[in-house]
């Protein structure tokens, strides 16, 4: 399923999780899921970008992404995207919607 986001979307990250580094790996445990993952080094930004109060918006986290990586930010934008639609899907984070004005 591939979502659609906008850059006023935000994300917010479970507060159940456990979170540890291991070496140069950065492991996600979902105790309620019985479920790990493993997160890069841009997943790990990303991460750590939306795991703050009130989450992070779209627009954000591929600004980040650009400015750490100096990368295009069509390529951030692609990255940041299926990140956070993995997370939605495994049900690590939720997302809201950016309300329309007018």
């Amino acid at each position: 399923m591939t979502m659609k986001f906008s850059d006023g979307d935000r994300f917010e990250l479970r507060t159940d999780l456990v979170v540890e580094q291991v070496d140069d790996e950065v492991i996600v445990l979902d105790l309620a899921g019985n479920k790990y993952f493993g997160l890069n080094e841009v997943a790990w930004l990303i991460w750590q970008s939306i795991d703050g109060d009130g989450g992070e918006t779209l627009a954000n986290l591929v600004a980040q992404i650009v400015e750490r990586f100096e990368i295009s930010e069509a390529e951030a934008r692609t990255d940041v995207e299926a990140f956070v639609e993995q997370l939605v899907e495994a049900g690590l984070a939720e997302y809201s919607a950016q309300e329309s004005s007018g």
